[in-house]
């Protein structure tokens, strides 16, 4: 058996043809110097070693920190529905009513 071919290779027994494919989808070229190095790591590593903590939800983390600006916002959302806005209503149909009543005649 000879040398594999340059679009070939095999592993376990079993020939590969997908790192000739893979090659050519990159333009490697050997007599540049060009490599393909595949490895297999994770997306994130602890440098210092400790304890892992629980991914927080980044809303929530907002929320609690924003917290008493959201309580205020709800506060003045309420007051402006439930009391300054009858208030207004009231005082246009009392500016309503004044129009439809007679005129006072002065002396």
């Amino acid at each position: 058996m000879g040398p594999p071919s340059p679009c070939s290779w095999t592993i376990g027994g079993r020939t590969e043809i997908h790192r000739g494919n893979r090659q050519k989808g990159h333009r490697l070229q050997r007599n540049r110097g060009d490599q393909i190095n595949v490895s297999n790591i994770p997306f994130a590593t602890d440098v210092a070693g400790g304890e892992t903590t629980a991914a927080e939800n980044r809303w929530l983390k907002v929320l609690k920190n924003n917290q008493t600006l959201l309580l205020n916002l709800l506060l003045a959302f309420l007051v402006f529905f439930f009391i300054v806005k009858p208030f207004m209503r009231k005082f246009q149909e009392m500016a309503a009513e004044q129009k439809s009543l007679p005129a006072l005649k002065t002396p």
